[in-house]
This record gives structure tokens, sequence and C-alpha cells, in this order.
């Protein structure tokens, strides 16, 4: 929490034995309002593959998130968490350097509209700008805060060229909208990486210059490059214990870091904690549906499994994550039924079609063979006539060319002629 411009934060060790709740799984679902946090929850229920291996089961577990979901659940996440003004400020005082944190005036932090990210970047990377006053500065010598999350396979070795890229757009940005300003606000670039492996690229802009080997050369052109760093918040280097900010903040980070390979197998018990934590100062935990829904996401386990973990010490959250649980259950059980219903009528209809066909061919096969032996008798009729008549027969190959109403007229033709010859 904020308390003027000092951050209370309680690093609250989970329980290292969590016993199973007596109370037996679970509480019907009824969803009577849309929870808060929508954007997300709505992403979240539509699930999400994720890009770390699962062990194969066919275990009752909550739907997974879908890679395809616009904007992505971890996105939604962080924006959830740090477009909140207090989340913010206790996560961005806690991280930054400690004279520029003591410097800034909290209780006066802007967050400013719009993103700097490229479109074509924006499945793996989300960013936020806010504008923070300095205590000793004029109000027109602000400082500008630049959080850029990174959640990708491998660290981009291109970083400090990406961030330079954005603070031109911010600074242009500026500019435009400040024509009269005498220059522009500094930008302090923040960089949260949810990566597998950890953060190894370098740094610093100068570490991308090939610089040539003569040093005075070197020393001439170095006057004229950028120079440009940023921080960095490492979630796969970072452990749980060190994590900083509110409970929200922290929570949100240790929510991204469970889905890292190779995480600490206590984050669980420490996204409990700071879920209690959270829930402490709130009427109900209801505020909290997007972290419950995200929780139980990325643990992928089952109810008897996420039970076991629980606390009898923390019966509200247990009662709500087991109440979320059934909400995921339930959305995911009502989807696959649509999908089913709707994948039935689709087979119901190709086999229709097969079997229409086939049923067809069979038909007509039928009426064939019958239509076939009555031009045949009708045929032999005119040969007949022919014969009567003492002339010659037409050949079976040319009869075999006329339809049934030829052959009928030609059979009429003969009859009216033998009919004539008898009088």
């Amino acid at each position: 929490m904020i308390n003027g411009s000092k951050t209370m934060v309680r690093h609250r060790q989970p329980a290292s034995k969590l016993p199973q709740l007596a109370q037996k799984y679970c509480k019907s679902f009824v969803q009577t309002k849309e929870p808060t946090g929508a954007t997300l929850l709505a992403v979240c229920l539509d699930g999400e593959n994720r890009t770390r291996q699962t062990r194969p089961s066919r275990r009752k577990v909550a739907p997974r998130m879908s890679s395809q979901e616009v904007p992505q659940p971890h996105d939604s996440l962080v924006r959830l968490t740090f477009e909140q003004i207090g989340h913010a400020a206790s996560f961005l005082r806690e991280n930054l350097p400690a004279p520029l944190a003591s410097a800034i005036a909290w209780e006066h932090l802007q967050l400013l509209r719009g993103s700097f990210v490229d479109q074509r970047l924006a499945q793996s990377h989300c960013d936020l700008l806010y504008k923070a006053p300095l205590r000793n500065e004029p109000p027109e010598k602000p400082l500008l805060l630049y959080l850029l999350f990174e959640h990708q396979s491998t660290p981009d070795p291109w970083m400090p060229l990406r961030l330079l890229g954005y603070k031109k757009d911010i600074w242009a940005r500026h500019a435009a909208e400040f024509p009269k300003s005498a220059g522009l606000p500094p930008i302090h670039a923040l960089v949260l990486a949810q990566v597998e492996g950890g953060w190894s690229v370098a740094r610093q802009f100068h570490d991308l210059v090939l610089w040539p080997e003569d040093p005075h050369m070197r020393q001439l052109l170095e006057a004229q490059q950028p120079k440009l760093d940023y921080a960095l918040l490492d979630l796969a280097a970072t452990q749980l214990e060190t994590l900083r900010g509110g409970a929200i903040a922290r929570l949100t980070q240790v929510l991204l870091k469970g889905m890292l390979k190779g995480v600490e197998a206590a984050w669980f018990d420490w996204a409990i904690a700071l879920l209690d934590e959270a829930g402490e100062n709130l009427p109900t935990l209801d505020a909290l549906d997007p972290y419950f829904i995200y929780l139980l996401k990325v643990a992928n386990l089952t109810a008897e499994e996420i039970q076991a973990k629980l606390s009898e010490e923390r019966p509200q959250i247990a009662s709500k994550i087991m109440s979320t649980y059934d909400q995921l259950i339930h959305k995911g059980l009502e989807k696959g039924l649509q999908e089913g219903r709707q994948e039935g009528r689709m087979e119901g209809l190709q086999t229709g079609r097969t079997e229409g066909l086939q049923e067809g061919r069979q038909e007509g096969r039928q009426e064939g063979l019958q239509e076939g032996r009555k031009e045949g008798v009708l045929a032999g009729q005119v040969q007949a006539f022919q014969r009567l008549l003492g002339r010659a027969e037409d050949p079976s190959s040319s009869l075999a060319a006329l339809n049934t109403a030829e052959l009928q007229a030609k059979i009429a033709a003969l009859e009216r002629e033998v009919a004539s010859r008898l009088k």
C-alpha cells in the first residue's frame, strides 16, 4: 500500500506445509455479473496454449489459454495491474534507483495515453508511459517513466536500438503537443522481462556498434553516437523473496514468473499468500477475479491438487479459488459442448451427403437397368414388325441409340402399316 511517499511492503513467507482443506470440492457456479477485469477475464476464459511443456494427462483441469487471442493474457495482466496508478507507483518506486525514486512526487504520478511498440511486435511486447513530476523541479520539467514488458522465448539483442526508437517517438510526440516547450523531458526506461532462460544480451547501445580498432578513431566517433542504457527486471533471474512492490504488484510478478520453465515450486504458495494479503483491505475478493483466473491457468492443477496446496488458515481464499475453478470448468464444458454440436452438424451433413450420393447411384443403377430392359423389349417389337412386313431389320446397335419415346413412335408407325395391309 502507498502511505504518503513511502511504500509499506510486507514480504510474508508462505506456510511450508499446507494441509488439505476439510471442506469438500466444490461450490456450484452461478455467474450473476461481469467480474472486474473483464478484458483479461474474457481472454483467459478462451484459453492459451503455453509454450512450456506440460505433462500428458486425462485429468480434469481448467481450460488453457489460447495464444491466438488478442490482447495476450500476459499483456492484459500487466495492464490490469500497472494501469492503476497505486499499483504502478508501488512497483516503480521499489524498482528504480533509490536517488531517483526519492526525488519523484509519487502522489502526482500520471499514466499517459498511447503505445509506442511496433505493431509487428505487439504479440510479445506491451508498454506503459508515466509522467513523474520531480519534487525539487518546476512542473514543466517532469521525468517520463517508460515500462516495457517483454514476453518471448529469447531475449532481443537489439533492445537498445528498439528503445532508442521508442524514446524518439515519445520525444517527437512531446514536441508536437508542446511546441513552445524549452526542451525534451528525460526518459527512464525499465524493461520487465518474462523470457525463458533469462536476459543474457547487452544492455548498452555502445555494445551494438562495430567500433574501429584504432582507439583514437573510436574516441572521435563515440562523441557522435547515442549513449543509451536501460534498467532491467529479469523475472527468470529474480528470486521470489526479492520481488518488490505492493501486494498486487508482487502478485503480478509472481504470476508472470510462474509461466517460466524451472520456476521455484513455491511460486503457487507465494501467489496464495499475496492474494490473501491483497484481499485484506477489500470488502470482497471479486476485484481479484482476474488474478485468481490467471493463477489457475498457470498452475494447471486438478481440484484435488489445488485443495492439497490450500491452507485451512485462509478459508476465504480457498473457497474463492475453488469457485473460480468451477467457473473455468463450467465455461470449458460449455464451449466444448457447443464445439461438439457444431462438429456434429458438420459431420452429419457430410455423412448425409455421402450416403445420399451412394443411394442416388444405387437408385440410378436400378432405374437404368429397368429403363434398359424396357427399351430392349421395344427394340425387339420394332424388329418383329419389320419381319412381319418383309423388311430388313434395323441393327440392334442403331435401335439402342434411340430413346423410349422414339422407339414407341417407330412401333406405332409400323402398327399402322400392318393394319393398312390387313384391310
